[in-house]
């Protein structure tokens, strides 16, 4: 009888808590859907457009300046339009790359891109990316002016 007692105290405290923990997980889902989407539309709008060769050789340098102030990993290779980290790992919480690819006319787009190490936790994660693609375009527009 003690038994069926304590198994009934058990199941019933283990129901309390089952909505309030799937009302929870689902906040918390939102929440992260929410901060990978800004840090989707930061990636987004921190896409650079140069308009001509010597623009674009300019941004190109500043972009390899703004990498290496802003990964976590140093350098592995570089050349005229493409910046490759070394790959991340546990002695570093993110690295950042960089590509310019040709586009209409005279013009190019250059992007970051910005990875973090698998075990870092996801909320730090997306505010480093966050912050480093906002944080890209105004460095290198500031310089071309």
């Amino acid at each position: 009888m003690k038994t069926l007692l304590a198994a009934l105290a058990l199941a019933t405290l283990a129901g309390c808590g089952t909505p309030q923990s799937a009302s929870t997980r689902a906040a918390n889902l939102e929440a992260r859907q929410d901060f990978e989407m800004s840090a989707l539309t930061a990636e987004r709008d921190s896409i650079l457009t140069c308009t001509s060769r010597d623009q674009c050789d300019k941004a190109f340098k500043l972009t390899k300046i703004y990498v290496q102030n802003n990964s976590g990993m140093k350098m592995q290779s570089s050349d005229d339009v493409s910046i490759r980290p070394f790959r991340v790992n546990e002695y570093a919480t993110h690295s950042v790359g960089a590509t310019m690819t040709p586009d209409k006319g005279n013009t190019s787009k250059i992007a970051l891109d910005v990875t973090c190490y698998e075990y870092w936790d996801f909320w730090s994660c997306a505010s480093k990316k966050i912050d480093i693609y906002k944080g890209f375009k105004p460095f290198v527009e500031s310089k071309l002016d």
